[in-house]
């Protein structure tokens, strides 16, 4: 059978996996890919959204496959697009749909209620596909029975739910991700940096976070935290240099550092058979000078530190974290030592918290400098623990909390979320310029209220272009960011531009 995934964006590891296992099982597995120009996480524009639609390309791609199943993996910001052209798609071809990600494990009792929506995989999805396929090629006596695991779907109209939500507890298990599938589209995705987790779930549960509500999805009293051996990321890794020629690594693990024995073993590895830069997550908890030198000594090139918000009460009360604002100065003061390109995040826009609040936020950082100090805006995503706090509190309508569930908006945290305010971005203006200015003059800045004579319009990206810039030439930090380059990320929208451009001359001459 024909399984094909349509995607936008970029790279989903999601997706990788269930292609790998479906392939396994004997199926086929197909890529129909939107670049999201002019509707994405860093830029939105509607003027260009609606030159570079990708509508017709992948509906064109169902019409010539003429596929057995179609997926998407969706969050609460692509939720619309997918309604969307999910509509579109069933007008041409009778492939029933499947919805899958967070916004779908989420809330998959809305999910399932949507016209174009004929299953919806709530958790992971290798547990139910095999299922899945099986019922897909007529197997199964009974057509209202529910499924093992995972899936849900409608008999008569009406939603049927899964026996059981399960996830996979030995990932070892597992096959090597597709990766095939998104290094076809566009080869930066995989081999500049090469993407991987080395493990599933968190031992935190941040509020803002899906971690805080995946125990109560899974029905345990904590979401399990499952990690591969290290013998398995080694062949994973051994296998991308040798098929994809990878430059760089990127862990995108909730949490890669928490446990020291796991670790050590897997970097000696790593240090003898990859010896590439890496990326990847840290927590203040666990960053000691043996951790700091640990990952100096294996190449880590570039780290990210989630801050939130220097405020302890709030921190605690709020967001569910119970870090010391001492062993976070710390943390950053070990790792400033090192060649690490270190990166710091707030959240700005917190429920409780006052300006004076996040300023202290703002001093903290100007005084420790690490390499970068982003910042984002409070997301509010369904069912976490923030938004049910922020509806305890009356911070949210019931009627907020209801297009939260429903996906009624897109609103990435890095454009704007849910808190986004001309004053609060003042304030996230100067924490973007903090790297470039004098510590005595943002202590000024602070003092004298001129933050609020700076522009409300975003200065980060030029900001962070520049950061890169400036610690990468001169201060030899050369892996600074996890992500595409800058000249990667300008050959994949000119590629797409340009195909977008060319199949318009086209329509227009046959016309």
């Amino acid at each position: 059978m024909k399984v094909l995934f349509i995607h936008n964006g970029g790279e989903n590891m999601g997706v990788e996996y269930v292609s790998a296992v479906l392939q396994g099982l004997g199926h086929d597995t197909f890529l129909a890919f939107d670049p999201a120009i002019g509707d994405n996480f860093r830029f939105r524009s509607e003027a260009v959204k609606n030159i570079f639609s990708y509508d017709e390309a992948i509906v064109r791609r169902v019409k010539q496959l003429c596929p057995d199943l179609i997926c998407f993996s969706v969050y609460s910001d692509t939720y619309q697009w997918a309604k969307r052209l999910a509509g579109k798609l069933k007008k041409e071809c009778r492939a029933p749909i499947l919805f899958g990600g967070h916004h779908a494990t989420a809330v998959g009792e809305e999910v399932i209620k949507e016209e174009n929506v004929d299953y919806v995989c709530v958790g992971e999805g290798e547990p139910a596909i095999s299922e899945l396929m099986d019922r897909l090629a007529g197997g199964g006596e009974d057509p209202a029975a529910p499924f093992a695991a995972n899936i849900v779907f409608k008999h008569n109209g009406t939603p049927v739910f899964p026996l059981a939500v399960k996830f996979v507890e030995d990932l070892d298990a597992l096959p090597l991700p597709d990766k095939g599938l998104f290094y076809r589209e566009h080869p930066a995705f995989v081999r500049d940096p090469y993407s991987v987790v080395t493990s599933r779930s968190c031992i935190f549960e941040c509020s803002y976070c899906h971690n805080s509500y995946l125990s109560r999805i899974y029905g345990t009293s904590r979401h399990k935290k499952r990690r591969r051996s290290p013998a398995n990321v080694i062949n994973e890794l051994l296998w991308a240099k040798g098929e994809f020629n990878i430059k760089r690594v990127a862990f995108f693990d909730d949490l890669f550092i928490h446990d020291a024995d796991w670790l050590e073993n897997f970097l000696s590895q790593y240090r003898e058979k990859i010896d590439l830069p890496f990326f990847c997550t840290v927590h203040s908890r666990f960053l000691t000078p043996a951790m700091v030198a640990l990952l100096e000594r294996s190449k880590c090139g570039s780290v990210n530190l989630g801050i939130q918000t220097i405020n302890e009460r709030v921190r605690a009360k709020v967001l569910n974290r119970f870090e010391e604002t001492g062993r976070i100065k710390q943390g950053v003061e070990l790792l400033g030592r090192t060649a690490i390109f270190v990166c710091t995040n707030i959240i700005l826009g917190l429920p409780e918290e006052t300006e004076a609040e996040t300023l202290e936020t703002v001093k903290f950082l100007n005084a420790c400098r690490p390499d970068f100090a982003d910042s984002n805006w409070l997301r509010y995503y369904p069912k976490t623990r923030i938004t049910e706090f922020a509806a305890e509190t009356s911070l949210l309508t019931p009627e907020q909390v209801r297009g939260i569930r429903t996906g009624a908006q897109s609103l990435p945290y890095s454009l704007g979320g849910h808190t986004k305010t001309s004053a609060n971005a003042r304030i996230r203006n100067l924490l973007c310029l903090v790297n470039f200015l004098p510590r005595r003059l943002v202590e000024e800045i602070i003092v004298r209220r001129l933050y609020r004579r700076l522009p409300a319009f975003d200065l980060r990206g030029v900001c962070i272009l520049f950061n890169i810039l400036f610690q990468k030439y001169f201060r030899g930090k050369k892996f600074p960011y996890p992500h595409v380059s800058s000249l990667e990320l300008l050959k994949f929208n000119a590629k797409y531009v340009f195909r977008r451009v060319k199949d318009m001359t086209c329509a227009y001459i046959t016309r």
